[in-house]
């Protein structure tokens, strides 16, 4: 439902909170260790949050889960927190590396858009998720400060020169709660967690903040366990497969390969162990002697992979797509490739090797008439006669191009994001440098990609890969993943033609609750590739400090591939408001600033229910959006010797009228005026009637 916003009636908003029942041991989805006593471990962490009410700055929230810890024994909280970081790989730990001997929280992560790629970024130093098997991390305040996160999905909350991760447990110190203890049942300790020694029904929690005067907030449990961005588990593999070692099923579990063994390299003096790349496909082994990467499908053969959770098909998805298949497709290039030789001088000749295998999609066994649960033939499949086939577009590219530097960088590309679809078309005309492929990849780590749509199934847990005669066998297929969406601070790169098709909408899940979106891009117009995406925007002063509070703050970024050819594009914007904060519209303004202190523009919009979203339309820049919640001016009366005298603080840019009734069915305006600037306004009913009068301000939009 929309309404184009006109008038504002004032109109109250009372802010309520449900009441939670503490959460209990018993309802902890996640368990480290074994034995007969339980703790628990609860993580508060700020989230980056749209703020509903109070103040015009964005500002962190709590978010809290919790963990479950089982021992035998003794055991302190460092054995806590040790035990569920070897069972949760998505939580992550920096400990003090200037403290010896103990372990001393400064900062704590976690994978919260589940794509595996939690790591973090600095000068001197990376840390991916290979370096936090082990357990916590340590590094130095320098180390510390220089740290940042790779993914704006993630949560991350390092210690500050305000803010410091404390460590409570339950009252009195020696266990017994079954559940979470309530606000005041919770006693400081610490720093070091060695020193917290655990009693059957402890619990531990660690909380971001400036003092050590915060309990932790209401947590929720810890989800049943990551959900796995690949598939974990073969249904079915029917063979024989390809010579070995390409005949192992299992190698189209797991991850696709960032790095594999070429057993030719020492005869060309390269390095044996090389990255995947759009012009390098992976192939041979992982290590000398190391596990298989490719499953060879030749004709007759087939494997059926399974999802857990299925895959859904969700318009959120990035250009509609819901998975991705990968193999060892590659550009040819005009030269030998090699990381010894400079990419950047690389060109691609517009042919892509590729191999094409057939693929289909299954629900599963669904109790319909004539399925059979232990027969996989007799559940309904959807397949891709027609294409897009595994192995084929787009080839895996395990990292990103440093353009800058001229040299690869350490951070992993991301196997849950999509390619633009529209890029295969454009790069078969050849001549492309290698490297502005891999600009145009994005963080992707390429795939085939995959939309559910045409199947009909709104979900589907099976994957089937099969090779078929004549020109659908002999390629080989590397991993299977699932598709996600975008979350705020991320992007992807956009072209003309999906505009031209009309599928050029782009969906950014909230930081701070995955499973929500926050923004909506239409693109409707366009010239030329452009890196569309969204960020928080910086907690600057508002548009309009005094005439009310944000309920929502959001930049939108336009970056052409061709800086040399002016842009050309229009862009509609959709952003999501909290629950509650406004009824009908009537009392919102949107604001729009293009440059970092330039001016704010009052913007139109239209307002919708169901959620509760403003549109915005005709955005041709960069811009960042505000959305502000107007307060209620209020009517002061002074009753003076040369007549009444209204006072009120004007809402900028409104139109104001003051109106006057004797007999509460006629009104008659005393005065109407466009305010541009929120001031204290004092305005005078020169002809107040002598009798009693009863006095209203109205405001409208203009």
């Amino acid at each position: 439902m929309q309404n184009l916003v006109r008038v504002f009636l004032s109109v109250p908003v009372l802010a309520w909170a449900p009441v939670a029942l503490a959460l209990s041991l018993d309802e902890l989805a996640v368990w480290a260790g074994t034995g007969t006593n339980r703790a628990a471990l609860v993580v508060a962490w700020p989230v980056p949050a749209p703020v509903s009410s109070g103040t015009n700055l964005s500002r962190p929230v709590a978010v809290a889960w919790a963990w479950g810890f089982r021992w035998n024994g003794t055991a302190t909280a460092a054995d806590l927190v040790h035990a569920v970081l070897q069972t949760d790989r998505r939580l992550f730990i920096l400990t003090a590396a200037e403290v010896a001997g103990a372990t001393v929280v400064r900062a704590v992560g976690l994978d919260a858009n589940r794509n595996e790629r939690f790591g973090l970024r600095g000068p001197q130093r990376w840390l991916l998720p290979e370096a936090f098997v082990a357990g916590p991390v340590s590094v130095t305040t320098t180390e510390l400060q220089n740290l940042q996160p790779l993914e704006p999905g993630d949560w991350y909350a390092p210690a500050d020169a305000l803010h410091t991760w404390h460590v409570w447990r339950e009252a009195g110190g020696q266990g017994g709660f079954g559940h979470m203890p309530v606000s005041g049942d919770w006693i400081p300790v610490g720093p070091a967690l060695e020193e917290c020694e655990l009693r059957d029904g402890t619990w531990v929690a660690l909380v971001w903040d400036a003092t050590q005067s915060t309990d932790p907030s209401f947590p929720a449990a810890a989800a049943p366990g990551p959900v796995r961005p690949y598939t974990t588990r073969l249904l079915q593999a029917h063979g024989p497969f390809g010579a070995s070692p390409y005949d192992d099923p299992t190698a189209v579990l797991g991850p696709p390969t960032r790095w594999f063994h070429d057993l030719w390299a020492v005869f060309s003096g390269r390095e044996s162990m090389r990255r995947a790349s759009v012009v390098e496909a992976p192939f041979h082994r992982d290590a000398p002697e190391g596990s298989p990467l490719l499953l060879t499908f030749p004709d007759g053969c087939h494997l059926i992979a399974e999802f857990d959770p299925p895959l859904t098909n969700d318009p959120a998805h990035p250009f509609g797509l819901d998975f991705l298949v990968f193999g060892n497709a590659f550009y040819v290039a005009d030269r030998a490739v090699s990381d010894e030789n400079s990419l950047a001088a690389l060109r691609l000749t517009g042919t892509l090797f590729a191999e094409p295998l057939l693929v289909s999609v299954s629900p599963g066994y669904t109790g319909a008439p004539n399925e059979r649960e232990d027969d996989p033939d007799t559940w309904s499949w959807y397949t891709y006669e027609s294409g897009p086939f595994a192995d084929t577009a787009f080839p895996t590219q395990a990292y990103l191009w440093d353009r800058d530097a001229g040299r690869w960088s350490p951070e992993p590309t991301d196997c849950t994001l999509p390619v633009n679809p529209a890029l295969s078309e454009l790069w078969t005309n050849g001549g492309w440098l290698a490297t502005d492929v891999m600009k145009l990849y994005g963080r992707s780590a390429g795939g085939t990609g995959f939309d559910l749509t045409p199947s009909g199934f709104p979900a589907v847990r099976y994957v089937r890969i099969e090779g078929r005669a004549p020109d659908r066998a002999g390629g080989e297929v590397d991993a299977i993943t699932r598709v996600r969406p975008l979350t705020v601070g991320e992007g992807l790169w956009m072209l003309p033609r999906n505009v031209a098709e009309g599928r050029a909408d782009l969906w950014f899940q909230s930081p701070h609750d995955p499973a929500r979106w926050a923004v909506q891009i239409r693109l409707l117009a366009l010239n030329q590739p452009v890196w569309v995406s969204t960020a928080p925007a910086p907690p600057e002063p508002g548009p309009a400090p005094d005439s009310g509070c944000e309920v929502a703050r959001v930049h939108l970024a336009l970056q052409p591939f061709s800086p040399d050819t002016p842009l050309v594009s229009e862009a509609e914007a959709r952003v999501r408001l909290p629950a509650g904060c406004s009824e009908d519209g009537r009392d919102l303004d949107v604001w729009g600033q293009e440059t970092p202190g330039g001016v704010w523009t009052r913007l139109d919009f239209l307002f919708e229910t169901a959620p509760p979203a403003v549109v915005v339309s005709g955005l041709t820049s960069p811009v960042t959006l505000v959305v502000v919640r107007i307060s209620r001016p209020v009517l002061q009366i002074t009753q003076t010797p040369g007549g009444q005298w209204f006072e009120f603080v004007s809402v900028p840019g409104w139109r104001h009228v003051l109106e006057r009734t004797t007999d509460w069915r006629d009104w008659t305006v005393v005065r109407d005026e466009i305010l541009p600037q929120a001031t204290r306004v004092r305005w005078q009913d020169a002809l107040a009637p002598a009798e009693a009068g009863f006095y209203r301000l109205r405001l409208s939009r203009r």
